[in-house]
Formats: structure tokens, sequence, C-alpha cells
């Protein structure tokens, strides 16, 4: 390992958003290691960008799996310099559609998968004094659609967790990012995409029709994952990093749209929302 290389650490790199984050990662010199689930995937990651794509073992669902992963990775490397929390899956239905189980399931891979790994190397990168995480969220953590609500509001705690958290480890030099992607030419809207077992003719028009819609661009959405692996990287570096980044013109187009309608209703209800504290009260700093 050379002086001047980062390592890197990123989840759920088989296909998709986080196998093109890890090439493009690698293509610019660092060492990326990246969590697959099965060892037959090995020699795909290895030859991936030779020399810089490792592969590991490791489920987020499983909590040893996370601490003996870290572990490998620091007595590798001796540090983790990027974190990037990919893993995760696609589960869209109507919220009334959903079981417990099932809205649980999703949770346990976006949300907590991504909430144990990142607890979990915050101790590391406390003592570098230094490091950056990205935690791939998507527009629908932001964005309301039919079909989205307990995948979306898997994003929007993993959202909120992390920019609460940003705020708590500022000091310690650790950087934190969401990126808030569109759909993308991946496996996400075909194979990797689940729905509830049970099904509800009554929101046919709703989430049904938002689920058909996701099926028939299937292989052939207009954005590249490369493209936006190429962004988020480059956002990672810069100065100038946003809390948020939205990626794509979907991504991009749908959050304009949330803050606009913010905005509008923020403006709307104003001179109601600031007439509930009592007369004689003195509004602290915060």
């Amino acid at each position: 390992m050379e002086k001047n290389q980062k390592v890197w650490l990123v989840t759920g790199v088989s296909t998709g958003l986080g196998r093109e984050i890890a090439k493009v990662a690698a293509e610019q010199g660092n060492i990326v290691v990246g969590t697959l689930r099965n060892e037959n995937q090995f020699d795909d990651f290895y030859n991936l960008v030779p020399g810089n794509t490792h592969p590991i073992i490791m489920d987020v669902t499983k909590k040893e799996d996370i601490t003996a992963g870290i572990a490998k990775v620091i007595s590798d490397y001796g540090q983790i310099d990027v974190l990037v929390n990919n893993a995760g899956f696609g589960l869209i239905g109507a919220g009334e559609e959903f079981s417990e189980e099932e809205a649980r399931q999703q949770f346990e891979t976006n949300f907590w998968g991504a909430f144990n790994t990142t607890l979990s190397i915050l101790p590391q990168m406390r003592k570098q004094a230094s490091g950056n995480i990205i935690q791939i969220s998507a527009i629908g953590g932001f964005a309301a659609y039919p079909g989205m609500s307990v995948y979306g509001a898997s994003k929007i705690a993993l959202e909120g967790f992390s920019e609460s958290l940003a705020a708590e480890v500022a000091d310690f030099g650790i950087k934190i990012m969401s990126v808030l992607p569109g759909p993308m030419r991946t496996n996400w809207a075909g194979g990797s995409l689940k729905s509830p077992k049970k099904e509800m003719p009554e929101y046919a028009e709703s989430a049904g029709k938002f689920k058909g819609f996701l099926a028939s661009i299937n292989g052939q959405q207009p954005w590249s994952p490369y493209k936006t692996a190429q962004v988020i990287y480059e956002a990672s570096q810069s100065d100038k990093a946003p809390s948020r980044l939205f990626v794509g013109d979907m991504s991009v187009e749908s959050a304009d749209k949330v803050i606009a309608k913010l905005t509008t209703d923020l403006n709307n209800w104003r001179e109601k929302a600031l007439s509930t504290k009592f007369d004689d009260a003195t509004i602290p700093a915060h």
C-alpha cells in the first residue's frame, strides 16, 4: 500500500451502483475493499481493478459480520478513510399491503445495516481524526412516490440519522454525505426489486401503476450508474460536499418540486406557526 492511497470500504458491490463506486474509487488509485455475501463472486471483484479491489464476506444484517469485516480491513491496511453504505434493496408496494415482518426486513438492511456499519467504524475514524461516510439513499427518501412508503421510510430514517450524526462527529474531522439518486440502469428495478406478498386491487392505480412504470423502464433507464459513481466520487473529494447529493434528472427535478412545495407551505402558515409562544417568552439561541 502506497503512502498516499486511501482505503475505501464499500458495502454491496456485487452489482449496480456499489460496484461502480468501487470501480471509480479504485481507478483513482485507492484501495477498495468491497463486501459480498458469496465467495463465488470474489474473483470477479478482484479483477474489477486488479491490485486495488479486494473482496471480503460481510452481511450487513449480521452484526458479527460487520465487526469481523471492519477488524479485517483495519488489520490489513491500518485505516479506513471512506465508508460507503450502499447495501440495500427495494421493496415496493402500498403501505397497507405490507406485513410488519416485511417492513422490518426492509429496515433491517436499508437502515439498520447502515446504522450498525457506521457506528462500528466510528471508533477507528475518531482515532484517525478523519473519515468520510457516504450513505446511499434514494430520491424516494426525499420525494414521495406511491408504492414507496416503506422503502422511502427506510431511506428517510437513514438520512435523519446521518444528518444529526454529521453534527456530532464534525469535531473529529469526520464528514457524512447522503446520496439521493433516481433510477439508474441497474438491476434494482429488475431482479433486485421485491414486493409484499399481499396485493390489493384498491391500489392498482397508485402503487401498482408506479411499480409498472419502474418495470417498463427497467434496462432502459437513461442514467448511468458509472457516471453517477463519478459524481459521487467528485463530491466526496470536494471541500463543498453537500449534506445531500441529488443525482440524475429525475432526482434533481423531484427535489426542486419538493423544496418549492415546502417553501409554499412554510410561507402560507408562517404567521400562524410563529404565534404559538407564551407572551412573555424569550426565544433561546438554537
